[in-house]
């Protein structure tokens, strides 16, 4: 019997995987025109990610973005974990008291508007 090779694809491993094997393929398609490959893509997370340790994110913290729906947001989605900290996504389309909610239970290290 021959053992099966299996291992998970989390998120960042399929985002990995996707540039390694389709660098040129479009991963985002914005409703305001833009195009990014999952090449670009993986390459504007990992900026993100080095900057987010370099601004003293380490392993665990939690890093709220808010953003709206748009592909700031979705960099986020692989940066944060890239980073070792965990996402607390705050959508522009909340209302103060939810935002307020959210911002205060993420006891956030960082927030970044990527607008």
């Amino acid at each position: 019997m021959t053992g099966v090779h299996r291992s998970e694809l989390t998120p960042v491993a399929f985002l990995q995987r996707a540039a390694y094997l389709h660098p040129g393929r479009v991963a985002v398609a914005h409703e305001d025109g833009r195009r990014i490959t999952y090449g670009e893509l993986e390459d504007r997370c990992h900026r993100l990610a080095n900057a987010l340790r370099a601004r003293g994110v380490r392993h665990g913290d939690r890093v709220a973005v808010l953003s709206p729906n748009a592909p700031a947001i979705l960099e986020a989605h692989y940066a944060v974990p890239l980073a070792g900290g965990v996402l607390v996504a705050i959508n522009t389309r909340l209302a103060a008291a939810e935002f307020r909610q959210r911002a205060s239970a993420a006891r956030r290290r960082r927030l970044r508007n990527p607008s």
